[in-house]
């Protein structure tokens, strides 16, 4: 799991460097990507049961954006319109929202989701 963090929405240079990181992952033909946004401890914890259901597979990336003003303009609802609730969504290989996921998702959850996205054309 790739994390992505600033300090503040002025500091230009870390928010680069994390829309950097997410465009790689998701520019990657390879990886069908998980996009984890927000910090509390609930998030926190979805991140380490998500990180064990990418980490092992060496086609998914998962990029945790601590702070959602490094996402990109417009990219918070494209991602995440109509769901509000989510945590995460999982692009499928064409780089489209498929699935997403509150931050109380367990394990099968999570590995549902991200076949679910990998599975869709």
């Amino acid at each position: 799991m790739r994390v992505v963090d600033a300090m503040n929405n002025s500091d230009a240079v870390a928010i680069a460097a994390g829309r950097k990181v997410l465009e790689a992952e998701i520019a990657n033909p390879s990886l069908s990507v998980m996009i984890v946004r927000g910090e509390t401890t609930a998030i926190s914890h979805f991140v380490d049961r998500a990180s064990a259901r990418c980490d092992p597979f060496p086609w998914r990336q998962g990029v945790w954006v601590r702070k959602e003003f490094i996402l990109p303009a417009g990219k918070l609802i494209e991602w995440f319109g109509g769901h509000d609730d989510a945590c995460a969504v999982v692009l499928d290989l064409r780089d489209r929202p498929a699935q997403w996921l509150a931050a109380d998702a367990e394990l099968f959850d999570i590995e549902t989701a991200w076949s679910l996205a990998e599975g869709q054309q």
